[in-house]
């Protein structure tokens, strides 16, 4: 999958989406093992999927803004393909 930054704000904005989405899931989790009647089991497997989706999506959001920084007046992209890999670039 490719993504295509053509402001910082939307860089910014990737990264803030990416933040919140891995959380998102790993509250879902937590809240369902609280709830009675879901499934305790179901709830921690959800919970244990959000906690490693929101540390990856950490690591990505991170590695994001870094290479924004260093490449500020540039427009970049972002590949990402569904195994969690990911690799940043510069148009020349």
């Amino acid at each position: 999958m490719y993504t295509g930054f053509e402001s910082n704000a939307a860089v910014y904005q990737e990264a803030h989406y990416l933040e919140i989405s891995g959380t998102a899931v790993e509250y879902i989790g937590m809240l369902s093992v609280a709830v009675p009647g879901i499934g305790d089991v179901s709830g921690a497997l959800l919970g244990a999927w959000g906690k490693v989706l929101s540390d990856h999506n950490h690591n990505v959001a991170e590695a994001l803004l870094r290479y924004n920084r260093r490449h500020k007046h540039s427009y970049i992209y972002m590949d990402y393909n569904f195994n969690g890999n990911y690799s940043f670039h510069t148009f020349k």
